[in-house]
């Protein structure tokens, strides 16, 4: 069974956690309980879950110092670069990048009046990417 060390990112904030459910499956649990849009989520693959949850343990000792809540952690570069270091040292595993998120609903149509709204044209003009996100990279 695959295990999936992912971090989410939300606003200036990251949560590094372990899931075997499909990764948007997590998203979705993940969205329901964070008042921020997760934009972005980058995971990695490990077959072993015992060393699934060892480079997860590892990555939160090493950030802690940024915690804010749970496994919620405050982003910048020194967290990024401490969380290559783990992946680095634990092996080479592959990273899997899914961006631009939008709260998970953006196949959802909202009825307004007699038209409708195309929810994820109304997040887009409201929310602003980052063009030049280094994160992991």
């Amino acid at each position: 069974m695959q295990h999936k060390v992912y971090m989410m990112k939300a606003d200036n904030f990251i949560k590094i956690g372990v899931t075997q459910l499909d990764i948007n499956d997590r998203i979705k649990a993940v969205q329901t309980g964070c008042p921020l849009p997760i934009t972005g989520v980058h995971y990695w693959i490990v077959n072993n879950r015992r060393q699934s949850f060892l480079i997860e343990k590892e990555i939160h000792k090493k950030i802690s110092r940024y915690n804010t809540f749970g496994e919620w952690f405050i982003k910048n570069d020194n967290v990024i670069r401490e969380i290559n270091q783990v992946f680095e040292y634990y092996g080479d595993f592959e990273c899997t990048k899914i961006e631009n998120l939008t709260h998970g609903i953006c196949h959802r149509t909202i009825h307004k009046g007699t038209g409708s709204v195309n929810i994820l044209h109304e997040i887009n003009k409201c929310v602003k990417y980052k063009t030049h996100d280094k994160l992991l990279e």
